[in-house]
């Protein structure tokens, strides 16, 4: 378990999954939500995140849809197409790392 994790001890939401997709997924290409949404909760509770506050688990899809789109509006990912998205490396588009906000 990673100890110097921020969210550690959190449950997922879509703040806290937003620097994990940027991580996971920035400048990968094409990906499909559904891999970005099983690998954002699975890297979150490996290093010690606690399970998202919802019992149904397509709130998880909603939670990661969510932080998406905040992503989108901030310039950081683009929805390609239905069910696939483009996460831009944030310090390419910034020559900054990716700030929490």
């Amino acid at each position: 378990m990673q100890t110097s994790y921020l969210y550690i001890y959190q449950s997922l939401t879509p703040k806290n999954a937003q620097p994990l997709i940027v991580e996971l997924f920035g400048d990968k290409g094409k990906t499909r939500k559904k891999k970005i949404v099983d690998d954002v909760l699975q890297t979150h509770l490996d290093r010690g995140g606690l399970p998202p506050n919802c019992k149904d688990p397509k709130n998880v899809n909603q939670y990661i849809h969510k932080a998406l789109n905040y992503l989108r509006i901030k310039g950081y990912a683009e929805n390609i197409c239905r069910g696939y998205w483009k996460i831009f490396e944030i310090s390419r588009i910034t020559g900054q790392s990716y700030s929490r906000q």
